[in-house]
């Protein structure tokens, strides 16, 4: 499969979708939620290129990531 290109890098199109879901950091989102609205918006990324992408966002302090067993829970930090 080939690459798709974006018009913003992933990690800024996945910032936007977790504000969007958090409903501006109210409430934690699931990582299956998360990737059921990106593919929803027809961005097609795969479960591990997500938690890639939420990896960079944690490490460089927009999100907070709890994960417990299958499930990830993301928090808006900024």
């Amino acid at each position: 499969m080939g690459r798709i290109w974006y018009t913003q890098p992933l990690e800024n199109i996945v910032y936007e979708a977790i504000k969007h879901l958090s409903r501006g950091g109210q409430a934690p989102v699931r990582d299956t939620e998360l990737l059921a609205h990106l593919k929803s918006q027809r961005i097609e990324i795969s479960r591990i290129d997500l938690i890639r992408v939420i990896t960079v966002l944690e490490t460089i302090g927009y999100i907070r990531v709890h994960s417990s067993g299958d499930e990830v829970d993301i928090r808006l930090l900024k």
